[in-house]
């Protein structure tokens, strides 16, 4: 079977677990054991012992479906975009003289309760990479003053999305463009941004192509007919840095800032001819600390199949999306924006773990989206409230003696 080596990127949360058991166990039915068998079901609720934490790390964002720019949750985020060199290289030999010269927008999604958005689009003045480029690396190669006006009504008016696809239209000084055709070399695109506080707007990029952003031009002619030119994008990425500091005593799953959790849990309370009958892993999401779009956020859970190296906590698991089997995959979801608690069924990893006790190394949470998006979830932790500390659920039948 094919498998991968997952090196945990900074966040890291490891659980280890002791066992509290229900002192008032349930006399199994019989339906639910052999026939003429007799049991108990015992509740079992595992609780941390100890955890460690570190926060996440910003990565690339250039395949992702969405451009944002805007301020919300702690994160300030912006976007490039360059366009098609040989495009404008051909408008060159177009005769006319510039009308008009726009730079279209189309908009995925408005988050946050912001009653302003004032975003401004700047010329690019650096080369940068589309798979490669992040706030650290870019450094803010940008003309200081907006080279266009943005063109909508008001920011209500992009949250109703009363039409298909809403849409920004950044009217652009003709000069640049101008400049851009007469020497590609010297186009290194545009950075859109805004400082609004408390809204993010989600743009749709080149990778989403039933709406895709482009360059128009409109040239008049001496013939009275005008001519319209497009230039599509050919790379864009949204960056973003993060404007606060995070609590650390919190457990994350993150896309844009790679936050993923270990956990580990000890079953050495339960028998071992024990049945497993159901366990949910259950964890208490901090809402303050927590960034979640209505889209939700995807999530996977893995079954960790082995520890390749303690010091640097390398992974290795089984890639579904490789080998085309899914064993090692222990859930699949979607956390709702409202969602208060974070409830996983691992039953079926339990009862392996319970059968072969030398497999059980662990859970993997990640994001099914990285660098998608800027959703961050956030965990209590027993640093927080032990009341809210992250806890498996176990029932399990006992044979009888």
């Amino acid at each position: 079977m094919l498998k991968f080596k997952l090196a945990l990127l900074p966040l890291l949360a490891v659980f280890w677990f002791s066992a509290c058991t229900n002192n008032d166990p349930i006399q199994a039915r019989k339906d639910l054991l052999g026939p003429g068998d007799y049991g108990q079901i015992l509740a079992t609720t595992l609780t941390p012992l100890g955890s460690d934490t570190s926060l996440g790390k910003v990565v690339n964002t250039g395949l992702s479906f969405y451009l944002l720019a805007g301020d919300l949750d702690g994160t300030r985020s912006q976007f490039l975009m360059r366009f098609d060199k040989k495009a404008l290289a051909g408008f060159q030999t177009v005769p006319g003289v510039f009308k008009q010269t726009q730079v279209i927008l189309p908009i995925h999604l408005v988050v946050g309760e912001g009653q302003d958005y004032a975003p401004m689009i700047h010329r690019v003045t650096g080369a940068w990479e589309e798979q490669v480029v992040t706030t650290e690396n870019f450094n803010d190669q940008i003309d200081g003053p907006s080279i266009g006006t943005p063109s909508f009504a008001s920011l209500d008016s992009l949250r109703k999305n009363d039409s298909v696809v809403d849409t920004v239209l950044f009217n652009i000084d003709s000069t640049f463009v101008k400049a851009w055709i007469a020497d590609t070399s010297q186009h290194f695109g545009v950075a859109v941004r805004s400082e609004s506080p408390d809204v993010l707007v989600e743009f749709f990029a080149r990778h989403n192509l039933s709406s895709v952003p482009r360059l128009r031009i409109v040239l008049g002619r001496s013939t009275g007919n005008d001519t319209t030119l497009y230039a599509n994008v050919s790379a864009d990425a949204f960056i973003f840095s993060r404007t606060v500091t995070l609590p650390p005593e919190r457990f994350y799953l993150g896309n844009g800032e790679s936050f993923e959790t270990y956990l580990a849990f000890s079953l050495d309370s339960i028998p071992n001819e024990s049945t497993i009958n159901h366990a949910e892993l259950q964890l208490a999401i901090d809402s303050t600390n927590t960034s979640n779009n209505s889209d939700g956020f995807a999530y996977v859970a893995y079954q960790v199949k082995a520890i390749e190296n303690t010091d640097s906590l390398k992974f290795i698991i089984d890639d579904p999306n490789i080998s085309g089997d899914d064993s090692q995959i222990a859930a699949l979801g979607v956390i709702l924006a409202s969602d208060q608690t974070f409830k996983v069924n691992l039953t079926a990893i339990v009862q392996r773990w319970r059968i072969a006790p030398a497999s059980n190394r662990g859970i993997l949470l990640q994001s099914t989206g990285p660098s998608r998006d800027l959703n961050r979830i956030a965990f209590f932790s027993e640093h927080n409230n032990t009341a809210l500390a992250p806890r498996l659920l176990i029932d399990y039948t006992v044979p009888p003696q």
